[in-house]
């Protein structure tokens, strides 16, 4: 089958990246995006328990801080209790354009979900959770 649920997942998650580092208008990431919202919403963490929180490997979570910590979007300090312990946390500017993301995201959203009946988006909404809670259970299958 051509349009196989892989298949169109990959090209909406390509066209709304696309579309939202164009609005951003910046060389942003979704996955740097995503590390400055766990950094905002929890505090400053250390790289592993940043890599946990957001699935990934610890070498992915350096990649991307090299890469914020350069835009000034975030500190890495050494924790004073461990001095091998890396601490990363968001700055002003990062939560500056967390803020721009989170309002270029809502617009994306609205523009091409707002298309979907109540329905719809109720569907949507269910196999979502329901996608979702395989990954809160632990049953990811992926690799860190």
């Amino acid at each position: 089958m051509r349009n196989t649920v892989e298949e169109q997942l990959l090209r909406l998650f390509r066209k709304l990246s696309a579309e939202y580092r164009h609005e951003l208008n910046r060389d942003l990431s979704g996955p740097q995006v995503q590390v400055l919202e766990a950094l905002d919403r929890n505090g400053p963490l250390k790289v592993s328990d940043l890599a946990e929180r957001l699935y990934v490997t610890v070498g992915a979570i350096t990649l991307l801080a090299d890469r914020l910590n350069k835009g000034g979007y975030l500190t890495r300090e050494r924790s004073e209790k461990d001095r091998r312990v890396v601490m990363l946390a968001i700055t002003e500017p990062g939560r500056e354009l967390l803020d721009q993301a989170k309002v270029i995201r809502k617009r994306l959203f609205t523009k091409y979900f707002g298309i979907l009946s109540e329905e719809d988006t109720a569907d949507l909404i269910r196999v979502l959770t329901k996608i979702t809670e395989q990954f809160e259970e632990g049953n990811h299958g992926g690799t860190r």
